[in-house]
């Protein structure tokens, strides 16, 4: 229902709409494609959120990856392998942009101690980056490379990640009043 609700509260005139899509059973992600039709894609991760509705991880990592049949680009990390594995088995080359520290990888990334170095088609382009907590760093290299691939600014890039703030995980345990 959620999937729903934003695309029909989406801009009727917006250039770029972004739709996050998570499923919790078998047989939920074709009806998703069909609500968001995507033409970008980000495959963020696999991880173990509804395992329990799967008979196994690679079933919903196929599931999941439904979502992005017939787009023009889908996004990834080249280091989780068996993601890449299963899209490199079902995207053309010209589908598929990649990110990670292996040097395989489309957009090749390296640590810096005020950030990461970027490489990418030749350039090489670093940016500053104040947490690099594992999933923040996974979020904002989705995000560069969705930059790459629309061809932002890379000053306009890193204006966009001095404004990410980490947001608190929905488990996130909190002290409460009267234990």
């Amino acid at each position: 229902l959620g999937v729903a609700l934003s695309v029909l509260h989406a801009e009727k005139n917006a250039d770029l709409a972004v739709f996050e899509a998570g499923i919790s059973k078998p047989l939920e992600m074709e009806k998703l494609h069909e609500i968001i039709k995507p033409e970008i894609g980000i495959f963020t991760n696999l991880g173990d959120a509804h395992d329990a509705n799967f008979s196994n991880r690679d079933e919903k990592l196929t599931e999941k990856i439904k979502l992005f049949t017939g787009v023009d680009k889908l996004i990834f990390c080249y280091d989780q392998k068996n993601v890449r594995l299963a899209i490199e088995e079902r995207f053309t080359p010209k589908q598929r942009l990649s990110w990670g520290y292996d040097n395989e990888a489309d957009v090749v990334i390296e640590n810096t101690s005020d950030g990461i170095t970027c490489y990418y088609k030749g350039l090489n382009v670093e940016f500053e980056i104040s947490d690099k907590d594992q999933y923040h760093l996974e979020n904002i290299m989705h995000c560069i490379a969705l930059c790459f691939k629309l061809e932002v600014p890379v000053d306009i890039i890193q204006k966009g990640i001095d404004n990410i703030k980490p947001i608190p995980m929905r488990l996130e345990m909190k002290q409460g009043q009267h234990g």
